[in-house]
Formats: C-alpha cells, sequence, structure tokens
C-alpha cells in the first residue's frame, strides 16, 4: 500500500470515527471494546484493519486503556460514550433490516 492510501485510509476512519462516536471522560468497559468498535466500522468501510482502527482512534483524540490487553492489543478499552454506540447500532440494525428487504438506507462512507 503507497503511502497517499494509506493517509486516505486513515483520514476514512477518522471521518467515521468523528461522524459516529463521541468521546467521553472515563473508560467504557461495556461498550467501549475496540474489537465491537471495529465490526461496526467494517460494516461502513469492510477493508479496514484493526491496527488502522486502533490508531485513527488515538489521532481523533480517544483515549486507550491497556489494563487487560493481550500481547496484540486486541482488547483495547476505548473512551466512548455509551449513547453514541447505542446510536450506532439502531442505525446498523436499521441498515440491515433495510438490506434485508432491499431498500437503501444511505449509508455513506
Amino acid at each position: 500500500m503507497t503511502f497517499n492510501k494509506v493517509v486516505d485510509r486513515q483520514i476514512e476512519v477518522m471521518n467515521w470515527i468523528h461522524r459516529n462516536l463521541r468521546p467521553i471522560k472515563r473508560f467504557n468497559y461495556a461498550y467501549g471494546r475496540s474489537m465491537l468498535l471495529f465490526r461496526y466500522l467494517q460494516m461502513d468501510i469492510p477493508d479496514a484493519t484493526h491496527e488502522e482502527f486502533k490508531l485513527a482512534m488515538s489521532r481523533a483524540g480517544y483515549f486507550a486503556d491497556c489494563q487487560n490487553c493481550d500481547d496484540n492489543y486486541t482488547k483495547v478499552v476505548f473512551n466512548v460514550s455509551d449513547k453514541s454506540i447505542r446510536k450506532l447500532r439502531k442505525r446498523i440494525e436499521r441498515s440491515v433490516k433495510d438490506n434485508d428487504r432491499g431498500t437503501d438506507t444511505g449509508i455513506t462512507k
């Protein structure tokens, strides 16, 4: 992957983060797990990697708690609000239902 493609992907992932997530001051251990948030990201940007997501989260100003991390840092917890994650989950569930019915939801990348 060329440097320009890497930068473009980081910008795309950061834009997704700014559009869909909101920071809070404390860590959210119930919903702030990086793999859960990464799965939501992959609904809109399927070819993004977990490493790109974690890097974009840190560049977007989110903090990571690595207290219970493994060697690959897959269990990172971010300071993301419950409300923004619930809103994102509803949007994804609605898009899945609409796709099952064959209608377009207007989800943009």
